[in-house]
């Protein structure tokens, strides 16, 4: 593989792997790489010297130096960043100590540090919230002065880096640590009594991040080396070893959220134990006990019950870790012996079945950690030497690659009674499908790629995908994703006017799918007003037009699902002109008629003004008579009576037209 070197960092590309494939990579020096932390992108592995960083998204690999070579860091993982706190360095006869923080933002795949208000190594360190604590430990002030124990605890803003200090209740180290929600639990470890012998301690430390409050209470029995984990809203104190190194079963349970303790005990006494979560269960195994033990001790914390699986090939210092809900037991050695094993023992708690892969090379002591479903096994002993034992470079990368659920649709936005065709975007090869079609025919279907799945009725519709392979499935749902329209009302077309005569005319449209009827208007050219009506017709005969006038009309259609087209384009005629001395019987017009109070009278534009009109009761007697000196004008009936009445209009050139209106 080849590494570009830029200064003290490396890159190193890897080809992405396929389901369930393994790839190898190395980290820059062999050895045995302990301390260990991941970002959400990022799994980053120290040997106390130098960091490798691997990204899982771009699989690109960097290295480069600590600010301080140590061992016994103390390590914490959250959100992104990773934080190496304080350690010792020297020999074990005149052990040194450091306050550095090294930091790891994986937002930024930069490096800073922090600074402890003591040199020590760490008794332990936690995070939740915006804040950063590392408690207790031991240490000296200078190169030549004593070693304390400290109580010191130094609380660090994560946003800011700015520290401030607390103090736990009891001085010590070996601490073991727990963080959910808002508290950070600092549990057991040791302390020297007068004579400078280790007294196991049952001491706990509660720091309130939201608070800035300590509270303190004590486990159940001393001791030291417990396993933690956290699930959900508790955090799990499992084993551990008392004062003569014995090995305890005992398990304390702090609940967060209502500020309980209770107890329980391990099937199997044992301390300096792993442990993961897989859903509301807690796996405990390795560890030190008083025989050879393959067993997985399994708490449920939902029904307060414990269970015991057997790994199938019993192994020593075997890495414990969680891919994609499946836990991986790798590597480690036949006690007693020097053979190492690549073996990779995979429990699913899904099925409850046991399945095997390999290390490239057999190992123990490989460090495990996962990033965005993909497992990496890094460094570790492949042999017996003396006096060190030859360690490896080696990191293998399991990409167990669970489908990531994606689809396309052929359209989105349809009109009802249309289908769509939907296509699978599902990543890393999903080897069966299961669909949703909210308000969708056929509602589900299993093939990868289902087309003309047919929507009949107008909404905004889901669509659900379930993606898997051996590895796993992945659930995706669109909300909304289909919108399906009622089908419109075609404007109508192939408008024509035919039948143009004095006061009438005939206008004629096309049919339209779908049409129960058509809402027809017309009007005088101008800014004027429309007349409305409506037929089921395809053509509509008008009457009672104005002579020699430009008129406009227009169509459009109502359909069965209630909704209408828009208006058609407006169509323009002009009536024919009247002949000289024809009584046009409709040569003008009144609106509003029936009437209350006032009309317009509107007359021909082939009337020569002015036009004297006179209006006659239905006994023919005359009921007022005037002069219209333009072809529009307001007339007031607020003093006729209630009626029908008879309006006649002669022009200079005697052409006469008349109408009847109704006095409301």
């Amino acid at each position: 593989m080849k590494k570009i070197i830029l200064g003290l960092i490396s890159m190193v590309f890897i080809g992405l792997a396929a389901s369930a494939q393994w790839t190898i990579d190395s980290v820059n020096t062999v050895g045995v790489y302990p301390y260990k932390g991941t970002t959400s992108g990022q799994a980053v592995f120290s040997n106390g010297t130098e960091w490798n960083v691997f990204d899982a998204n771009t699989n690109v690999h960097t290295f480069g130096n600590l600010s301080i070579s140590r061992n016994y860091a103390d390590v914490v993982s959250y959100g992104d960043k990773v934080y190496f706190g304080g350690g010792k360095f020297g020999s074990n006869a005149d052990p040194q100590y450091t306050n550095m923080v090294d930091v790891y933002d994986g937002t930024t795949n930069t490096w800073s540090t922090l600074t402890l208000s003591k040199k020590r190594q760490v008794g332990g360190g936690g995070a939740a919230g915006n804040k950063l604590v590392f408690g207790g430990g031991i240490g000296r002030t200078d190169i030549s002065g004593p070693v304390y124990l400290y109580a010191t605890a130094d609380i660090f803003d994560i946003t800011t880096g700015v520290r401030t200090t607390g103090k736990l209740s009891k001085a010590r180290s070996n601490i073991s640590v727990g963080a959910a929600g808002n508290k950070i639990v600092f549990a057991g470890g040791w302390f020297w009594d007068m004579s400078y012998n280790i007294i196991n301690s049952n001491a706990v430390d509660i720091y309130d991040v939201t608070t800035g409050l300590w509270t303190k209470t004590t486990l159940s029995i001393k001791r030291e080396s417990m396993a933690v984990a956290v699930v959900g809203d508790e955090i799990i104190f499992a084993g551990g070893a008392t004062n003569n190194g014995g090995t305890v079963k005992n398990v304390d349970i702090y609940n967060v959220s209502n500020d309980t303790w209770t107890t329980t005990n391990l099937p199997t006494a044992r301390y300096g134990l792993k442990a993961v979560v897989v859903g509301t269960n807690a796996y405990f195994a390795g560890g030190l006990f008083d025989a050879i033990e393959n067993e997985v001790d399994i708490y449920n914390t939902a029904a307060d019950s414990w269970s015991t699986i057997y790994i199938p090939v019993s192994l020593s210092a075997f890495s414990m870790s969680v891919i994609n809900d499946k836990i991986y037991f790798a590597g480690g050695y036949i006690s007693g012996t020097s053979t190492y094993s690549n073996l990779v023992q995979i429990y699913d708690p899904a099925t409850s079945t046991w399945s095997t892969e390999y290390l490239s090379i057999g190992r123990r002591d490989v460090a495990a950690l996962t990033v965005v479903n993909k497992g990496y096994f890094a460094g570790g002993v492949y042999a017996y030497g003396y006096p060190v034992a030859l360690t490896t470079k080696r990191v293998d990368i399991l990409s167990t690659s669970s489908p990531v659920a994606d689809f396309t649709a052929s359209a989105t936005t349809i009109i009802a009674g249309g289908t769509v065709d939907f296509s699978d975007q599902s990543n890393n090869n999903p080897t069966s499908w299961m669909w949703t079609f909210d308000g969708g025919v056929p509602s589900t279907s299993t093939v990868q790629n289902p087309t003309g799945i047919q929507y009949s009725n107008a909404g905004i519709f889901d669509v659900t995908l379930v993606a898997t392979n051996t590895e796993g499935s992945s659930t995706i749902t669109k909300t909304g994703y289909i919108t399906v329209n009622a089908a419109p009302c075609a404007v109508p077309a192939g408008l024509s006017t035919t039948g143009i005569a004095a006061t009438s005319a005939t206008f004629s449209w096309d049919a339209v799918s779908g049409a129960t009827k058509f809402k027809v208007s017309w009007k005088v050219a101008g800014n004027n007003p429309w007349t409305t009506t409506t037929t089921t017709s395809t053509s509509k005969m008008v009457t009672g037009l104005l002579v020699n006038t430009a008129y406009s009309w227009k169509v459009k259609t109502v359909c069965s699902n209630g909704i209408s087209s828009a208006f058609s384009a407006n169509q323009n005629f002009t009536t024919a002109p009247a002949k000289q001395g024809d009584f046009v019987t409709s040569g003008l017009a009144a609106y509003p008629n029936p009437v209350t109070d006032q009309f317009r009278l509107s007359v021909s534009s082939s009337m020569q003004l002015p036009v004297t009109c006179t209006v006659f009761n239905m006994q023919g007697s005359i009921v007022k008579e005037f002069v219209l000196s333009d072809y529009s004008q307001m007339v007031s009936v607020s003093d006729w009576s209630a009626g029908n009445y008879y309006i006649r209009i002669v022009d200079t050139q005697l052409n006469s037209a008349g109408l009847k209106l109704t006095k409301q």
